[in-house]
């Protein structure tokens, strides 16, 4: 506790009005923008971080711990340094070869290499992807739709499909559902636990839903889509061979879509689609069927933009194991 307790003081004297004042004008000024005080303080930060771990290790096993000890803004280092030396703590505790991060949309300005990151051969999500506004009413969003998923929206709800939002008794359901989706698409999907954990993580705090239609007590489609703040994503959908002229995917997904915006959300992720360009998508979409052509011919219709996030990069723990990570993914592509 003896460790903590000099954090505390640390603390209470940075945050005097007197250290305030001294701070922010002329040799305080000077010094505290200086890079010798930034390492510094880095260095200090790093060593009252090891020693408190050392003393107790308990208290340091949960990262998230680890981030709020080191990580208040008056530790002379960032929320996203502090976060960082959690990161690599944990990364070298278990023999990590590497991190890999996808950071997603909206950080064009960032620079990543300056963080220590390296432009990574391999993405694991798709980089590009089709965002919607949800600004307006139902009719304002419906109105950037292309005609064909209007009709077809109209159309789930004329030929009756029943839209319900699923409990957890239905993640069983909806898993049977994506089993029947990936043997037909001839895609891998995760093992049943793997959405059951989602939907419990998720959904009993509203950041989560399941949206199922059916016909005839069949469930015909489902998604389930999350959401935070201005955000949703459409992470998840399946649909059955069964009475496809109902449309039912497009009913769910006009469902999920209208249960992300009374939630807050003002934007719509529709997550992933083949990695061109806008040019490209649009010249080359009705004659290909590869890969994720044929999610973008269906998520184009509902009036998004294409996007394109910051890619994969790499944090290397073991510089010799990631050369050869680097020669296999590149050998694997020639292969293919």
């Amino acid at each position: 506790m003896k460790n903590l307790s000099l954090e505390r003081l640390w603390v209470s004297l940075i945050d005097s009005p007197a250290f305030r004042r001294f701070e922010r004008q002329g040799m305080g000024a000077q010094l505290f923008r200086s890079r010798f005080f930034q390492q510094a303080s880095q260095l200090k930060n790093r060593l009252s971080t090891t020693l408190a771990v050392r003393s107790q290790p308990d208290l340091f096993r949960d990262v998230h711990t680890f981030v709020l000890f080191i990580g208040h803004n008056k530790s002379g280092t960032s929320l996203v340094g502090a976060l960082l030396d959690a990161l690599d703590a944990e990364a070298r505790r278990r023999g990590a070869i590497l991190l890999k991060i996808e950071p997603g949309l909206g950080l064009d300005g960032a620079d990543f290499a300056r963080l220590g990151f390296r432009p990574s051969p391999q993405t694991i999500q798709p980089p590009r992807t089709i965002v919607l506004d949800l600004s307006g009413d139902d009719e304002a969003i419906l109105a950037r739709m292309n005609q064909g998923t209007r009709r077809n929206i109209r159309k789930s709800a004329r030929f009756e499909v029943a839209i319900r939002q699923g409990t957890r008794d239905d993640v069983p359901r909806f898993n049977a559902l994506l089993a029947e989706t990936g043997d037909r698409n001839e895609f891998g999907v995760h093992a049943p636990d793997y959405y059951q954990r989602a939907y419990d993580l998720f959904a009993p705090e509203g950041r989560a839903a399941l949206t199922l239609g059916s016909y005839g007590g069949q469930d015909l489609a489902g998604v389930m889509v999350f959401r935070l703040g201005d955000w949703a994503w459409y992470f998840y959908g399946a649909s059955s061979d069964r009475e496809r002229q109902r449309m039912a995917s497009y009913g769910v997904q006009w469902a999920g879509i209208q249960w992300a915006k009374a939630g807050g959300a003002r934007y719509y992720d529709l997550y992933g689609v083949h990695d061109a360009g806008p040019q490209e998508l649009e010249a080359q979409f009705e004659a290909r069927s590869d890969g994720l052509w044929g999610v973008y011919r269906f998520k184009r219709g509902w009036g998004g933009d294409v996007l394109r996030g910051a890619g994969a990069w790499d944090r290397v723990y073991r510089p010799a194991i990631y050369a050869a990570y680097r020669l296999a993914v590149r050998l694997l592509r020639r292969a293919e």
